[in-house]
């Protein structure tokens, strides 16, 4: 996407009342020359900065350069606790690399501001399954405010050799408790708590029926409605806007061809929504979205609906009045 388009999708979400703009997902976002000024950008417009990144674009310039423009929440996709791991995991890359992250890493921690957080995150594989307590380490040294795991999503055939078998998934249990049991140790003298991001919503991946084929979402997904067409979006690098991170291969616009604006509030968003909050996602319609493998918006579509449950009788109708049938005010 171009310098000058993405400056203009950051001021109408802005303007559209956007409270958080991440950029992650089809690649590393560092790669694009002009990321920290997109960064700038957003804080500017007084929005929440967030950044998924593997690090290995970054300098120490520019982790500088992030720190000192107030980025919110930085989630570092590193996949290894050790350096041997991380090389073997990772085509093209050496131990030396790690050991550039980590010393990168550390100069983020040291040098954000107070109130943003840095999460390492770690996707559990064929490979990797074995090093959670070392992941959980790593993220301590390099002075991280938590660390998140989730289960590898394969594609069909061509990754199903990553998957997490059965033996793969019974050590995986072993280790995590002994991760959660470390971090409750840690927490007793740590002045702001080290955080296992979403763990509840791992462990629950690994005891699905589905987990070792990879299906590890089918009766979460359909266990509430979906919200997400209210509450998120994705915008691929070619101007697609897509309603929920699995949804790329069933866009609901072009920013090429429309303002987002139009995209949001037309005819193709609102049959997505009408479907997402009625629909089980068996319905043909969600074949290209393939929920029920692993849906990466759950946990928003779980806090949404912790949130709506909690709402009296007249806010919810109001709820369904004005926004889910969209009557005039």
């Amino acid at each position: 996407m171009s310098a000058d388009a993405m400056h203009r999708v950051i001021d109408e979400l802005a303007d559209l009342g956007t409270k958080r703009i991440r950029f992650t997902g089809g690649g590393e976002p560092f790669v694009h020359p002009q990321m920290i000024e997109f960064i700038e950008h957003v804080k500017e417009r007084g929005l929440i900065a967030a950044v998924t990144t593997n690090f290995s674009a970054l300098t120490s310039d520019k982790v500088a350069r992030m720190a000192a423009a107030g980025v919110d929440e930085v989630t570092a996709s590193v996949w290894a606790g050790t350096p041997d791991m991380y090389a073997r995991s990772h085509p093209k890359k050496s131990q030396k690399t790690f050991e550039k992250i980590e010393s990168l890493l550390k100069e983020l921690c040291a040098q954000k501001k107070p109130h943003a957080k840095v999460i390492v995150a770690n996707v559990l594989f064929s490979m990797n399954y074995m090093e959670t307590r070392e992941m959980l380490d790593f993220a301590l040294r390099c002075g991280a405010d938590g660390v998140y795991y989730t289960v590898v999503d394969s594609v069909a055939k061509s990754t199903d050799g990553l998957l997490l078998t059965p033996p793969h998934l019974s050590t995986i249990r072993d280790h995590l408790a002994q991760v959660r049991r470390r971090v409750d140790e840690v927490n007793m003298t740590r002045a702001a708590p080290f955080a296992l991001d979403n763990f509840d919503g791992l462990l629950r991946r690994l005891e699905a029926v589905g987990a070792p084929t990879g299906d590890y979402d089918r009766l979460a997904v359909d266990s509430i409605p979906c919200y997400v067409g209210w509450i998120f979006c994705r915008i691929t690098p070619d101007g697609d806007v897509a309603a929920c991170c699995r949804g790329v291969e069933k866009p609901l616009g072009n920013l090429h061809k429309a303002s987002f604006t139009e995209i949001w509030n037309g005819p193709t968003y609102r049959e997505f929504r009408r479907m997402a909050l009625g629909e089980k996602k068996t319905h043909p319609y969600f074949a290209p979205f393939n929920c029920h493998r692993a849906c990466d918006n759950l946990m928003h579509n779980e806090a949404q609906h912790e949130r709506i449950m909690a709402l009296d009788a007249q806010e919810k109708e109001h709820l369904v009045q004005y926004v889910v049938n969209g009557a005039p005010r």
